[in-house]
């Protein structure tokens, strides 16, 4: 028996959804824009320029979203048959508006992955990437503009199709290259491995979260392209792309302060010195600090040539000096590195040298 029209609860329960989990992730986004206004001092300009526009972009996003729910539910209420048949107005922007937030985030991310790998292979990759999703959600606008019913959805599967699956397998890459360069700039430096180890998880975290939605939105619409049931995600997908790098960057600050207040060791990420070494810093040694009178010596040599001054050098002493009534010259005190008792406390077991070596006599 074939299926009837969709009602428009089915046509329009999927957008809605879609809207509100959009809308609460740009409350979550204003949030987090916020926190970085607050800590971006030392960013150069060209990133808060990217971060004010991918704020203005998602604010675009929202509005074309709630539009999007208006048209059919309030300025067209009553008109069934036209709501479920075509499609709203503001339906053509939401691909272009979610590629426009997704692409300059993608390729922010493959140039710090240029910056950690110091290849040009994974950035030009991930580059290409985005500009084909970026193409493909053009091209989905063009086409949707041209046949806006939702029975037409059918016929241009190749434009949607590529905008989502070339966006998710950019966010896998970047997540993988991500892992992968930093895994390579861990250290004997306990502090750098955390912060590297905490990117890691956040790189993998949020590159997962963004494949998954894209991959889901592609899924779905290829299995069911004449419902609407794919826009639950695809009209939160620009606000999970700007919440990633807002997120990794806010990360990065709060790394930053903890990294100030004890060490200052260099972020591979977002350092702005762009170079992470080995040698970047070093830690104290493992040897306990003890007081002098804590250190079990055996015995501690003093020279008794140093307590007895000797007679000043007529050499050293201008021509009218009177020898007899000149200051005695003591010598130069001869220093000892004492023999700890490797037997007892805490060098119990070490080779008993302090890390100083003095001549021996």
């Amino acid at each position: 028996m074939p299926e009837g029209p969709p009602t428009v609860t089915e046509t329009y329960a999927p957008m809605f959804v879609g809207t509100f989990l959009g809308s609460v992730l740009y409350g979550v986004m204003l949030i987090q824009a916020y926190i970085y206004s607050g800590s971006c001092r030392r960013d150069p300009r060209w990133i808060k320029v990217l971060i004010a526009y991918l704020v203005i972009a998602d604010t675009a996003n929202t509005f074309f979203d709630l539009a999007l729910l208006y048209e059919p539910l309030v300025t067209k209420h009553g008109n069934d048959l036209e709501v479920v048949a075509n499609s709203p107005l503001f339906l053509r922007a939401d691909g272009i508006v979610t590629a426009l937030v997704s692409t300059p985030v993608q390729i922010f991310m493959a140039w710090r992955i240029k910056v950690i790998m110091e290849t040009w292979i994974p950035f030009s990759i991930i580059t290409a990437l985005s500009l084909v999703s970026l193409g493909g959600a053009t091209a989905l606008a063009v086409l949707v503009s041209r046949s806006p019913q939702y029975i037409q959805f059918d016929s241009f599967r190749g434009a949607p199709v590529t905008w989502l699956i070339t966006s998710a397998v950019a966010d896998i890459m970047i997540a993988a290259c991500l892992v992968h360069g930093l895994s390579k700039k861990k250290t004997h430096i306990s502090l750098l491995n955390e912060q590297l180890d905490r990117i890691m998880r956040l790189a993998v975290q949020t590159g997962a979260i963004t494949a998954i939605m894209a991959l889901s939105d592609a899924i779905v619409f290829l299995i069911r392209p004449h419902n609407t049931y794919f826009f639950a995600w695809d009209l939160c997908l620009s606000k999970l792309y700007t919440n990633t790098l807002l997120s990794s960057l806010n990360a990065r600050n709060n790394w930053r302060s903890r990294r100030d207040e004890f060490e200052k060791e260099p972020n591979p990420l977002f350092n702005s010195n762009e170079v992470t070494t080995s040698h970047s810093s070093t830690r104290t040694s493992h040897m306990p600090v003890l007081t002098f009178n804590e250190i079990p010596m055996t015995n501690v040599f003093v020279s008794r040539e140093s307590m007895h001054p000797s007679k000043p050098n007529p050499e050293s002493l201008h021509p009218n000096t009177d020898l007899e009534t000149a200051v005695p010259q003591w010598p130069e005190p001869i220093r000892y590195a004492p023999r700890i008792d490797t037997n007892v406390g805490p060098y119990a077991g070490s080779s008993g040298h302090t890390g100083t070596t003095y001549p021996q006599h």
